[in-house]
């Protein structure tokens, strides 16, 4: 019993299986990429037109997924009027 329990806790602790990520932008490479200005990506953030996650510490770094912004683009419009 005692070599047992000894063992048990030399083994590895499981690693939890995580879903990659999958491709995110930040504000400046989505705006090179798609060529429309930065200041306009964080107005459809602020506003709720874009969906995104804020990554870090305090107000955090915003990340985008291109199909969310490469979404908007292709409607034409937004509840901002910013892509009008």
């Amino acid at each position: 019993m005692v070599a047992w329990l000894a063992e048990y806790w030399r083994m590895e602790p499981k690693k939890k299986k995580t879903k990659p990520a999958g491709v995110v932008l930040t504000v400046q490479q989505a705006a090179a990429l798609f060529n429309i200005p930065a200041r306009t990506l964080y107005a459809l953030c602020a506003d709720g037109s874009l969906p995104h996650a804020r990554i870090g510490m305090g107000r955090g770094t915003i990340r985008i997924k291109p199909a969310d912004l490469n979404r908007l683009v292709s409607n034409g419009s937004s509840k901002t009027g910013l892509l009008d």
